[in-house]
């Protein structure tokens, strides 16, 4: 009986034969796995040129502004000793002291009278521009809204050189210090929006240039001649820069000069203003 019957190990493998067959033909009808492709980038949105930067007077020098009676950025803020030498670090001797406003009051000049003897004055002028406290040169007779650009007077000599006959406007990249000619005025403002360069001429008139430059155009005629007008540029007297009140109004004045012809002297409070008109850019 013992020698007919198969060995137990011939069992077992032979039971085992069919369920591996029944694995491998199930293994080989799984589906392939497939990976997933990545997500697509998200689209790129053009958004056009960042806004330009717009800067604000520093704490410090605000803080002077707002102790002062001044209508500022319309009126010069004047300067005591003691805050004039920690603005600009002078440490010799000065007489008088103030600020004058740029880019809107969003920038200051400090100009300083050192000394003076007979005719002539010394002046020392330190820029405080970009948001910062920090005196800087050169200086600039106006900036464009983002402190980048200046506007500075040049002046204009007789044909011997003898006398300012007038002056003129060089548009400056401050870093660069690129120079172009820009416009033949003086007395720069920038327009609210900074659009424009509000200007004026030997004959007093308000003048409009666009502040990239291009064609300057007469906005408010003088209606009175260049001789009756005040010019005295040695001392910086002559026809004034304008100022803005908000967005909407802009302010002039003319400065005529002592001494004019009867009929011109009788009207001197109408002629000089100031006056007001309407702004929009």
């Amino acid at each position: 009986m013992g020698s007919h019957a198969p060995p137990i190990r011939r069992l077992v493998l032979r039971a085992l034969v069919p369920l591996s067959l029944w694995l491998c033909a199930c293994g080989a009808s799984a589906p392939p796995v497939v990976e997933k492709p990545p997500p697509p980038p998200p689209p790129v949105v053009d958004e056009g040129p960042p806004p330009p930067i717009r800067y604000a007077l520093a704490p410090e020098l605000q803080a002077v502004v707002e102790r002062s009676d001044k209508n500022w950025p319309a009126e010069n803020v004047p300067l005591d000793q003691k805050t004039c030498r920690k603005l600009s670090g002078w440490p010799a001797d000065l007489m008088e002291c103030w600020l004058e406003s740029r880019a809107n009051g969003t920038a200051a000049q400090l100009v300083m009278q050192t000394t003076c003897a007979a005719d002539t004055c010394e002046f020392e002028t330190w820029l405080f521009a970009g948001g910062t406290a920090k005196p800087q040169r050169p200086v600039a007779d106006e900036l464009s809204l983002d402190h980048a650009v200046a506007y500075e007077e040049e002046v204009v000599f007789s044909a011997n050189e003898a006398v300012i006959v007038g002056k003129r406007l060089v548009r400056v990249e401050r870093e660069s210090r690129r120079r172009k000619k820009f416009a033949a005025c003086f007395s720069p403002s920038v327009s609210p929006a900074g659009h424009w360069i509000l200007c004026r001429d030997r004959q007093a008139n308000v003048i409009a240039v666009p502040a990239q430059g291009g064609e300057a155009r007469v906005i408010i005629p003088s209606k009175v001649r260049a001789e009756h007008v005040l010019w005295k540029p040695e001392w910086y007297d002559y026809p004034s820069k304008v100022w803005f009140e908000g967005a909407g109004v802009l302010h002039y004045r003319m400065d005529m000069m002592p001494e004019l012809p009867r009929s011109i002297a009788k009207r001197r409070a109408q002629l000089e203003g100031p006056f007001s008109i309407e702004w929009s850019e």
